[in-house]
């Protein structure tokens, strides 16, 4: 859950990187730079992705709990605006799509364990 709430955060500070600045404002993109700020959403997306399989490799949690992995690809539109693209802003949808990644994990999560007990 710490993952998804600061990637949210984070990717949330990507459209007022310039406004920040000039008011003197610190934050990650500001001071790592926008492209290390996006390395660093991807790499917890994918630190998120291994903390979902570690548990189902090691029988932890049902196979079944892997639907929560799927949702990653709504983040196709996020990678391609903070990582391929130069232009500083993140559009409305890219947001959206965060936030559409972030609750259907937790929905696919939640459907993954309870398809589990009903086998």
């Amino acid at each position: 859950m710490f993952i998804l709430g600061f990637n949210l955060l984070l990717l949330n500070e990507f459209p007022d990187i310039e406004p920040d600045q000039g008011n003197g404002r610190v934050n990650i993109p500001i001071v790592f730079g926008r492209q290390a700020a996006g390395y660093l959403y991807f790499a917890l997306v994918g630190l998120l992705v291994v903390g979902l399989l570690y548990p189902i490799v090691t029988g932890l949690l049902p196979v079944t709990a892997a639907l929560a992995i799927l949702p990653v690809a709504l983040l196709a539109p996020v990678f391609e605006e903070v990582i391929l693209q130069s232009d500083p802003t993140v559009t409305e949808g890219a947001l959206g799509n965060h936030v559409l990644w972030t609750q259907t994990t937790i929905v696919a999560l939640g459907a993954g364990i309870g398809i589990s007990v009903l086998l």
